[in-house]
């Protein structure tokens, strides 16, 4: 039986930060979708759900948080893991990531291992219900080494 592949759902405003973080997850060997607006993502998630949705806090004119909680309320984001990212680690953005039920809070910028390594990390908090899924990422040769 094939692996199945774990998919990615971007949610970033700033398009060099998302190329970035759609080409870093690529090359890690996930599938991956980005979108720039939070009803790109309702579209998607009534569809078909991701494994993990990384949300940019900072979504000029839209907010994220509110956007996040509406999906939860809804329960477009069971079974779904959600990292945050943002430039702003500040206690009360951080809290409230962690309020809506994100699995991790990424402080932007960051590098291609540290994403990788969080991801992963997300990854098996998201999959630890289901022991006898195999890890996918395990058979990728496409991994970022850490660095010493």
């Amino acid at each position: 039986m094939e692996d199945a592949k774990a998919r990615m759902l971007v949610l970033m405003a700033d398009r060099l930060q998302r190329d970035w973080v759609v080409l870093t997850l690529r090359r890690a060997g996930y599938e991956v979708q980005a979108c720039t607006k939070p009803p790109e993502v309702e579209a998607i998630l009534e569809q078909k759900r991701p494994t993990l949705l990384l949300v940019d806090s900072y979504l000029p004119g839209w907010d994220a948080f509110a956007w996040l909680e509406r999906w939860r309320e809804a329960g477009w984001l069971m079974g779904v893991g959600v990292i945050v990212l943002s430039a702003l680690a500040f206690a009360p953005v951080v809290r409230r990531s962690a309020q809506l039920g994100a699995l991790d809070f990424i402080v932007k910028p960051t590098t291609s291992d540290t994403l990788c390594q969080r991801v992963e990390r997300a990854l098996m908090k998201v999959w630890a219900p289901f022991p006898s899924m195999s890890v996918p990422w395990k058979n990728h040769e496409t991994h970022f080494q850490t660095r010493e």
